[in-house]
């Protein structure tokens, strides 16, 4: 990793285009799952699983297969996905080192919300520097990461969607209270740590 270079480094120049993921619906059955090639992709190949248009879970195929789907199923793919949470989305333009906090594969998305990669937890590890030397400063909600401009380390949480958002990924209304895409107002929540 370059340290000058770490902190500018967005989402968009380090995901995981959404084209290269396994395509797999909540009503997909288990002969449509096989003729998808969830079963012959390798492990490591990004699952991305809609419910009609909506992402509602972002995985790995090896996961998928070994830990979330029991070993034998039935009915449609949705049924069977109890153990996975809607996952966290952060904007394209968001830097990476702002995404301490999550820790699982996250979505990125356009401006519309429409999905346009994945960002691996691994990536996100990346671009943190080791915890030896910064203690200090993931203390705070805002942080200043190699010299970089303030970094904001802070995430919102949505109640009624159950889903977090990254700094970028919400907008003020009129009354300045931040709301996702759909307009549900969402809490700022900071990193385990943060005062």
């Amino acid at each position: 990793m370059n340290a000058d270079r770490a902190p500018k480094t967005l989402v968009d120049e380090v995901k995981i285009p959404i084209e290269e993921a396994l395509y797999l619906s909540t009503q997909d059955r288990l002969q449509d799952v096989m003729q998808k090639g969830l079963y012959e992709a390798p492990g490591e190949k990004p699952a991305v699983i809609f419910d009609a248009a909506e992402v509602i879970a972002v995985t790995t195929v090896g996961m998928l297969r070994g830990r979330i789907l029991p070993r034998s199923w039935s009915g449609p793919l949705g049924n069977n996905l109890g153990r996975l949470s809607l996952p966290p989305e952060v904007m394209a333009r968001t830097q990476v080192a702002a995404l301490d906090f999550f820790v699982q594969e996250v979505s990125a998305a356009d401006e519309t919300g429409r999905p346009i990669g994945i960002l691996s937890r691994t990536i996100v590890l990346d671009f943190i520097p080791p915890p030896d030397t910064t203690a200090e400063v993931f203390r705070a909600a805002h942080a200043l990461l190699w010299g970089d401009p303030e970094v904001e380390h802070v995430f919102y949480y949505c109640p009624v969607e159950h889903r977090c958002y990254g700094p970028h990924a919400v907008r003020p209304d009129a009354d300045g209270k931040m709301r996702d895409r759909w307009g549900h107002l969402v809490e700022r929540r900071e990193p385990s740590g943060a005062e």
